[in-house]
């Protein structure tokens, strides 16, 4: 069996119970406390030194996540090259097999190059990086690369805008926007808040799709927002709290105008606030529906496009705008083995 740096030793045995049971396929690697660990066919043995992995050694951090906050456009899977002692900096671009891909972390002399992909395609199985923009060796030679096994991707569509406020009927706040992976998967954005006078709080999202490949982890429908259930009372009101997102996050309530957006993804505006007593407070806006699933055998690009928050409702006689609902959010996690 190939060797790191000519030194192998077994895992000890409190750790072997934590490791996972044998057989495995041949030079299998996991990493475990800190540790990288490797199947000889028989046992797990630890690997000493990480230094000068060869590709059948290949070590690699056990995912590599984005996180994608605004707007639409191509999402790159990840790649990982061995490659001889190269340099290369992070946003620089390279070429190989009518594909373009992007630099992700910096390498100085380094063997193993994270790329991730900005057009379709697939890289040769070895060849040659050559540059075509930004800052790094101008060709850089690779003996091999490796495609995720999977990805993990969370969904979290925007939040509602919450309800306005007033002595007459106060606007709804806006729908959030879907968050969407490609054409088989989404998450539904929270509805907007309305009127406590006449009108209900915003509903959660839910009901989005998904489709194959993807296959469901997990799925949780968005939070309601508050109603404040108030009439004309003579006495200040606070506008009703938002729903909060599926990683949490809300704003202070206020009796006046609700202009401080949530804190959190996904999540509903509050609705405004009664100010001097005379008029009917707003609504809060719900927040957005939450999907988590895996894609396995990733491709190339894909097409993504973030939730926008929901517009505020708007004000009407002595009353106060509520507040917009938040943006949503788009997770890939790629899974290498």
């Amino acid at each position: 069996m190939a060797r790191i740096d000519g030194e192998l030793k077994s895992a000890q045995p409190e750790i072997l119970s934590s490791l996972p049971a044998g057989p495995q396929p041949l030079n299998r690697i996991v990493q475990f406390g800190g540790n990288i660990y490797t199947w000889n066919g028989t046992i797990w043995t630890k690997l000493i030194s990480e230094a000068n992995v060869a590709a059948s050694f290949l070590f690699l951090s056990p995912n590599t996540t984005s996180y994608i906050t605004a707007g639409a456009f191509n999402h790159g899977t990840s790649y990982w090259f061995i490659v001889n002692a190269a340099n290369a900096t992070i946003g620089a671009t390279y070429t190989n097999n009518g594909m373009t891909l992007q630099v992700v972390r910096s390498i100085t002399a380094g063997t193993q190059l994270l790329l991730k992909a900005n057009t379709a395609g697939n890289p040769l199985a070895s060849g040659t990086l050559t540059k075509a923009s930004g800052t790094g060796d101008a060709t850089i030679t690779f003996t091999s690369f490796r495609a995720p096994i999977g990805s993990i991707v969370e969904l979290i569509g925007g939040g509602g805008g919450g309800g306005g406020s007033g002595t007459t009927s106060g606007a709804v706040g806006g729908a959030g926007g879907s968050s969407l992976f490609s054409t088989f998967a989404s998450a539904i954005g929270g509805s907007g808040g309305g009127w406590s006078g006449s009108g209900g709080s915003g509903a959660g999202g839910s009901g989005g799709i998904l489709n194959s490949p993807a296959v469901l982890i997990y799925r949780n429908q968005g939070s309601s927002g508050m109603s404040t259930g108030n009439a004309l009372t003579g006495t200040f009101i606070y506008g009703a709290m938002g729903g909060a997102g599926f990683y949490g996050g809300t704003s202070p309530q206020s009796t006046g105008s609700a202009t401080i957006l949530p804190v959190g993804r996904g999540c509903g505006g509050n609705g405004g606030g009664s100010g001097a007593s005379t008029a009917t407070a707003g609504n809060g806006g719900g927040s957005g529906e939450y999907v988590k699933f895996w894609n396995p055998n990733p491709t190339a690009l894909y097409s993504v496009t973030v939730g926008g928050g929901g517009i505020a409702g708007v004000a009407t006689t002595n009353g106060f705008a509520g507040a917009l609902g938040s943006t949503g959010l788009v997770m890939v996690t790629d899974y290498f083995q």
